[in-house]
């Protein structure tokens, strides 16, 4: 635009908006490649390559380094954020280290065999035989185990709308979380349902074991975004100029 006085002037440019939407797709295969690359560097001078994904494998490995680094970016968010923040990357603390701590199957520590008396078992008969334990026993355990799973589900279940919203308008971080929950799920379906219709075992633990991988990558780069740009924070810059999500930001 030109002046008067000959000078010629830049429109103004106009206000930035939310990222583009879905760009992280664009990085999934790039990210999917590297995981599929360092699984090859394992297999391809292992002896065995059962071996490498087996229990305590070097492809589980991977995945507790990836969930261990997540519950350690989240549990630092969660001392420096407030307000709903701060609840909520410590929550993604929670579900980083219970993940972890699952993948080190630090869960055996609380069998009868380790702790005595007082310990409890996760299979089935246990739980159903009357000489097992006490009735108590297993009442405890069980609140415990309740306690537990609202802890991990309550802020899913309060939060859901918003990042329900998140996701459709195709926020990075609630799209790899997305991604996070799909993997995992395909994992599980994987080895725990598909190994009893007969299928070869090993190609499906194979499989089950890298799409852990995948889910905890997922994982793990969500709650880096989180950290960047928090939840209350990618709800303003979506609600837009003006607006006022009900989620409570950190100051």
């Amino acid at each position: 635009m030109t002046t008067p006085a000959g000078r010629t002037e830049r429109s103004p440019r106009p206000e930035s908006g939310p990222p583009s939407r879905f760009a992280y797709l664009r990085w999934l295969p790039l990210g999917a490649t590297a995981i599929l690359v360092a699984e090859a560097a394992c297999y391809l001078p292992a002896p065995d390559w059962i071996q490498v994904h087996a229990e305590s494998g070097p492809i589980e490995l991977m995945q507790n380094a990836c969930w261990s680094a997540a519950a350690l970016i989240a549990g630092a968010e969660a001392l420096r954020r407030r307000g709903t923040d701060r609840l909520f990357t410590a929550w993604l603390f929670v579900v980083g280290t219970m993940a972890a701590a699952r993948e080190l199957d630090l869960h055996e520590w609380l069998n009868p065999d380790r702790i005595g008396r007082w310990g409890v078992s996760f299979r089935a008969d246990w739980w159903f035989s009357l000489e097992s334990a006490p009735l108590w026993l297993k009442a405890a355990w069980a609140l415990a185990f309740a306690l537990l799973a609202f802890t991990l589900l309550a802020p899913m279940l309060a939060l859901w709308r918003p990042a329900l919203r998140l996701l459709v308008r195709g926020d990075a971080a609630a799209g790899l979380f997305a991604v996070a929950i799909a993997c995992m799920g395909c994992g599980y379906i994987s080895d725990d349902l598909l190994r009893h219709a007969g299928l070869p075992v090993e190609p499906l633990q194979a499989i089950e074991e890298t799409f852990e991988l995948f889910g905890a990558a997922s994982f793990l780069a969500s709650v880096i975004l989180l950290a960047h740009t928090p939840f209350g924070a990618r709800l303003a810059r979506l609600a837009g100029p003006g607006s006022a999500p009900r989620y409570r930001e950190a100051p």
